[in-house]
Parts: C-alpha cells; structure tokens; sequence
C-alpha cells in the first residue's frame, strides 16, 4: 500500500520540524542506518517518527519496536499509532508491559526477574499454568475480539485476565503479526528476554527498526541493567539453604560453604563506599562451576519441598560469574548502607554489552528532548558510526524562554553553608512572588539534602518537596489541589518528578518558573570517576574525559528541568538558575540555545519585577 507521508498525519498540518523529522526517519529506514532524533518537549517527535518510521518498515516487510522507559511513556506512541491508522494505513499494534506485571499468578510478585523467568518457564513446560495453556489452544479470533480494537494496555490486560488468558502469552501470539511493537527497554537490552522474547515471535534483530524514547536515560539505564549486586543479606540467606538443602554431598557442601563464609566475612567488613579490588573477591572461591551445580540442587530441593523457585545461592552464582567475565568496563564497588553492605560490579562501559544490538539491528532511532552529543553516545553505549542526526531547534520556544543566572551563589560543595540556603531561599520567594496565580514554580536542586536545606529557609509559600518515597500521581494530585494560589514544587535533578510528572491543564503548563538551585553535576562517585578514567584512556584528552563524566549529565538534567515548563505552543517560562558556574562558556553555549534572553542579576527586586514582566501575557 502506498502512501505519502503527508496522507498519514492524523492532523491538519505538520508542527514545525515535524515533516523534516519524518522525511529523516523515512530515509534512515530505507537504508538501514541510524539516527538521532532531536526535538523540544510538544513538538509532535513521537507522531513524526512514527509516521516515517512504519511507512518505511510496510515497504520493506520490516516491524517497528517502540521502546518506551515506563509504562506511562508507553501511552503516547500507541495514541499516536491508532491515530495513524485511522488515516488508512492498516496497523496491528501489540504492546509489552513487564512479563512479571502482566502475569495473573499472586507468587509472580515475590519472584525477581530471573528467578520468575525460570519458574515461568518451568510451569509452561509441565504444563501446570492454564492461562497460558488457554491463550495455546484460543482461536484467533477469540484474542482478535479483545486486541483488536483496544487503546489502552491497561484495559485489555484487565480483559484477557477476566477471561482466564494469560496476558502476555496473548499479546505475544498478537504480537507475531504485528507491524508495531511497543515494549519496555528490557524486551531489547536484557539478553536473555530478548533471545526468548524474539525466538518466541519468530522475529531477529535485523528484522527490527528500533526506536529508542527518552534516549538521553540509555546510558544511566544500561550501566545499571548491565550491572550485578551482592547483598550480605544474600551471602547469609545462601548458607542457610546449603545447610538445608546440600548436605548430602559432603565435599560440594564444604566447598560452598568455605565460599560463602568467606563472601561474608569480606563483606562485613565494608565500611566506606569505594572502589575495591576484584582479585581479593576472586581469590575467595576456586571453582564457580562447582557452585553452579550446588545452586542447582538447592533450588530443586527447595522448590520440591517449600513450592517456591526463589534461590539465593543462585544469586551469588549470578554475581561471581559476572564477576569472572567483566573487564575493565566493569568496577567492583563497595556500598555499606542501612540494611546491610554489598557489593556492587558496576558496568561503566555499556557498549561493552550494547554495541551488538546496534549493529545487528536493521535501523536504529534515538529520540529525546535532551539529546547527548553523538561522541557521548558512541563512547558510552556503543552506537557506531555512521550515525546521522536531526536536531530541531525551534526559535519560537526560545523566544518563550527567559533565562536569568544568579552571579553570587553558587551549589559548590565547598561553598556550601546556612548563608547560600537563606539565600537561594530568598530566590526562589522572590519568583514566587512574580507567578501569576494558579501556576506551578518548580525548584531543581542537585541532591535531597540541599532541598532540605532551601526548603527549610522558606517562608510564606506553599511548598509540595519531593522525596525518596514520593508518587507521581500523588504530587500531580496535591498540586491541583492547591491550585487556587500558586505552588512550589521541590524537585530533584535527575528524578522521578522532573522525570515523569506532567503537570498540563487544558492543553498549557501549569509550570511558569523554573528555578536551578544549583547546577547539578554529578558527584564524584566511584562509577563515574570510573567513567572519567575510562573515557581519557580512550579519547587521551582529560577535558573531554570529563566533560564527559560530569558536564554533559549536568546539562542533560539542566534541559530536563527547564523543559517540564514549555508543554505547548502558547507557553512561556522564566528560568533562574542559582549557580554562577554556569557562565562558563560552555554552559552558557547551551543555554543561549535554549533562550534568546540570557541574563545575570544579584538582586532579589530585580528577579521579581522581570520574571513578573515576562510572565505578564503567560
């Protein structure tokens, strides 16, 4: 079926950059190439490249798969999809939520990743589930009445549970012939879910045109998913099911246990979080292969008599095994913490792991508002030239944006005291004062203590501070419900409010000032001292090493959070940022690509009176 790209916008016209985005992405599908995608918050990237990403794969018999980080951003390329298929393109659309989520059994819940896997796999093959022996035997047609015509995941999963199928099973049936696939990051990234997850649809990597959302989080995601950790509490919870379970072969007993004791003596001795030596953990056991096979045992016996598949000794197999193949992409990390110490193998160089996906992959799409520079990306996840780009940089949200930068404070670590809190605190009343009524101003710091230390120096605002147990849909919740004046909303760089939450009222932000208590550089962390070290072995540049590890994450979180206030074409935000190292010449680069008005000020009455006059016609 041909058709222009034009015939499938399911609107009235393009947005700007959108038919430049869509002509790009259409282009890099017909090759089999690679792309980055560019684009402001609310310029319509998703539908763009969607509309030429799946008029390419219908020519050439290829299948999308939209990888989303969470399930909410699942949301918007399924609307979108369905939105394209009214248009006439013909579309099946199956999308994945996590495995374990979707899985009607209440014991799925106790389960890790792994440990679900198997014990799915193990009830499949004994043939002991029948919501995945139901979805086997369904007429297509039977699934076809529920998945046909659905629009939210949500509901059809509600469904297909009420009718005793197992969810997943059946959007993976669905799934085989579907022209668009929309999943989590795992359903690609984790090898062993993709390979079965694949095999299962009957599908190969360079069948598949990836589009990668948010693609700015690839690297902190990876290095993380491609990471191992090993508890105390794990160690101890091991030895306990060796007694249990092993002791019938002596020797294999002694052996593992000589291993454990040992695990578990050098891990109650860690103190300080750190890099540690991987030859003095290694030097701790001699044969994993044996232990392995322990793990193996323990976790028959013990699914045999306690009915459960979880296995702790298979964990520490996992993570000495891991600890054997890591190279120097990899560092061992100790993290002594409230509920016990544990170690850590930290991937600091995804590609290590990466790379392969990219290449075998028939063409690759990375989209965000906050793109990294194409070098970063090469360096850190692997993405291999040739990579072309699209970065749409829209005048008119510039124009909407004022930036203002205060020059006499500052979030160093070493200029940190009461005095800067106060005022930083000060700073932020004072563009308090200047919102417009029913508005949102949202304060940005870099770590949880020095939003406690601003939020404490406040006085009459009102004031909703993120923590580490904070919901999205709860602060979404109580900031509407004190809409009646204006709210401050205390945030951190990097998390999940700045992240995640969208706070739209009839169609426009409800997010007027933003205020960046402090530029948010990374700390220097094990991992990303790491990082640095790595990436001058490689570029033999120590300014680019650390440009790096510490200014493209902290410009990446400065973009993150300036962006949550420009939602639609009508909105207009005013930015402070309380940190004056950000008129290096580097940021301040980044910053006037953002705004055409870029200012320095060190007085309260003028902070207010301009973001008052430039908020004026918001």
């Amino acid at each position: 079926m041909k058709v222009s790209l034009e015939e499938l916008l399911p609107y009235g016209s393009w947005r700007t950059g959108q038919k430049e985005i869509a002509v790009k992405v259409y282009d890099t599908v017909k090759k089999g190439s690679k792309l980055l995608v560019e684009a402001p918050t609310g310029a319509g990237k998703t539908l763009a490249t969607l509309i030429g990403a799946l008029k390419g794969a219908k020519e050439e018999g290829l299948k999308v798969f939209f990888l989303a980080r969470t399930k909410n951003q699942a949301l918007t390329p399924l609307k979108e999809a369905f939105n394209i298929a009214r248009k006439g393109l013909p579309l099946r659309v199956a999308v994945f939520r996590s495995k374990k989520e979707m899985c009607v059994r209440n014991e799925a819940k106790m389960l890790n990743y792994e440990e679900f896997i198997e014990y799915c796999n193990f009830l499949k093959k004994e043939e002991l589930c029948k919501y995945f022996s139901k979805v086997m035997t369904a007429e297509e047609a039977e699934l076809s009445s529920i998945l046909g015509g659905y629009e939210s995941p949500l509901e059809a999963i509600k469904e297909l549970r009420s009718h005793g199928y197992c969810p997943y099973e059946a959007f993976r049936r669905w799934g085989a012939k579907a022209d668009l696939i929309i999943g989590s990051y795992p359903y690609i990234f984790n090898e062993s879910i993709r390979e079965a997850f694949l095999n299962s649809l009957d599908v190969r990597l360079r069948d598949l045109i990836l589009i990668i959302d948010e693609a700015h989080n690839l690297y902190d995601y990876l290095s993380e998913a491609y990471s191992e950790t090993l508890p105390l509490a794990y160690v101890k919870r091991a030895k306990k099911e060796a007694k249990k379970y092993l002791k019938e072969e002596y020797e294999l007993y002694v052996q593992v246990m000589e291993t454990l004791t040992g695990l578990e003596r050098y891990l109650s001795k860690l103190r300080v979080r750190q890099e540690v030596s991987k030859s003095q953990v290694l030097a701790l056991y001699s044969d994993v292969k044996a232990i392995e096979e322990a793990s193996r045992l323990v976790a028959l016996r013990k699914r045999e008599v306690e009915g459960t598949p979880l296995c702790y000794l298979k964990r520490v197999v996992r993570f000495l095994k891991a600890l054997e193949s890591g190279g120097k992409e990899y560092l061992l990390i100790s993290s002594p913490n409230e509920v016990g110490p544990k170690l850590t193998l930290q991937c600091v160089l995804p590609s290590v792991k990466s790379s392969e996906i990219f290449e075998n992959s028939r063409s690759v799409i990375l989209m965000s508002a906050t793109m990294p520079p194409k070098d970063f990306l090469i360096r850190t996840i692997g993405i291999e030239e040739p990579v072309d780009e699209v970065r749409v940089n829209i005048e008119a949200v510039k124009r909407r944006r004022l930036i203002l930068i205060a020059t006499d404070v500052t979030s160093r670590y070493k200029e940190r005291e009461e005095s800067v809190y106060r005022r930083m605190a000060e700073y932020v009343t004072s563009c308090y004062d200047a919102l417009p009524s029913s508005s949102v101003l949202l304060v940005v710091a870099p770590s949880y203590e020095l939003l406690a230390s601003i939020s404490r120096n406040l006085r009459g605002v009102e004031v909703i501070e993120e923590d580490e147990s904070t919901k999205i849909e709860e602060v979404r919740s109580r900031v509407l419900s004190k809409l009646e004046n204006k709210v401050v909303l205390l945030a951190v760089a990097g998390g999940k409010m700045v992240e995640g939450v969208e706070l739209v009222e009839e169609a426009r932000s409800l997010i007027r000032g933003v205020v960046i208590a402090g530029l948010p550089y990374p700390e220097p962390s094990p991992k990303v001292l790491g990082l640095k070290r790595l990436l001058e072995e490689e570029v033999k540049s120590g300014r680019e090493a650390w440009e790096g590890a510490f200014l493209i994450p902290m410009l990446i979180r400065v973009k993150q959070a300036i962006g949550r206030a420009i939602r639609s074409e009508e909105d207009r935000a005013a930015i402070l940022i309380l940190d004056r190292r950000a008129l290096d010449k580097r940021v301040m680069k980044e910053l006037r690509e953002l705004s055409e008005k870029v200012m320095t000020v060190n007085d309260l009455v003028r902070v207010k009176n301009v973001f008052k006059t430039f908020l004026g016609g918001a």
